[in-house]
């Protein structure tokens, strides 16, 4: 085998390790997310705000202004899904979550909450980027008091 044979090789199977990975990954968010999810409840504040503090997630019901919505459309729900089926993981970090939103997932037999920052979302003690659609989708489904 040459050095141009055995660069291919390697190459090939960093592309299938990756791929296979985030398949793996996928598939995880998938199935907590298809636990036949009932309801969906969301509670945000304006991404923008700007506090002296970071809020906490548990602290999130107690400072942040609002009620959660409760969301039950299928199609709604399924595009949660979609959304959180495709975000990007990252190394676990050590500082706390500005949460700007919280949001229960509710199937039959449990409850999982995933909280939110502009930047950084905490879903079952792992810690993903933020997608901007994650954003849009809570503000146009949820009435966020300013």
């Amino acid at each position: 085998m040459n050095n141009t044979t055995s660069t291919m090789a390697l190459l090939l199977f960093a592309i299938s390790f990756t791929f296979i990975s985030c398949q793996s990954l996928q598939s995880k968010v998938q199935k907590d997310t298809n636990k036949k999810l009932e309801e969906i409840w969301i509670k945000a504040m304006d991404f923008e705000t700007v506090t002296c503090i970071s809020i906490l997630c548990d602290k999130f019901e107690d400072e942040a202004f609002g009620q959660y919505q409760s969301i039950t459309d299928t199609i709604v729900i399924n595009e949660l899904i979609d959304i959180l089926s495709n975000m990007h993981q990252i190394e676990p970090i050590n500082f706390d979550i500005d949460t700007r939103a919280r949001i229960k997932l509710i199937s039959k037999n449990d409850t999982n909450t995933i909280c939110i920052g502009s930047l950084i979302l905490d879903y079952n003690l792992k810690f993903y980027d933020t997608p901007k659609s994650l954003i849009d989708f809570i503000e146009k489904y949820v009435d966020i008091e300013e």
